[in-house]
């Protein structure tokens, strides 16, 4: 869910959810200058990007384990063109997915 939450006078615009929930959780799990998602993310951007499973992961606020994918960065196709095209190509799919059609999501691209 995004938008105003509150109350008439006091209120803040803000995105909360499952998804939110989730982006927050893998980046405060990924490593400095890592990049962790998950696999219905990566389906949308594995032709673009070189990663590996980083296996079922336990995430807080979620009763089943997470199945979490590495990043490493685009792949050598992808590397040919300038660093703002695939960065944008990248975002693209990545905010195309199903988790983020109709919403506005947080997305951080470190790649």
């Amino acid at each position: 869910t995004i938008g105003a939450i509150g109350f008439a006078g006091r209120s803040q615009y803000a995105a909360i959810g499952a998804v939110t929930n989730l982006a927050a959780r893998l980046c405060g799990a990924a490593a400095h200058g890592e990049i962790l998602t998950t696999t219905r993310v990566l389906a949308t951007v594995e032709s673009l990007v070189d990663a590996e499973d980083a296996g079922a992961q336990s995430i807080k606020g979620f009763s089943r384990p997470v199945q979490v994918v590495r990043v490493f960065g685009p792949k050598a196709a992808a590397a040919t063109m300038s660093p703002m095209a695939s960065r944008q190509a990248i975002l693209s799919r990545i905010v195309s997915t199903p988790e983020c059609v109709g919403r506005r999501a947080a997305v951080k691209a470190g790649v």
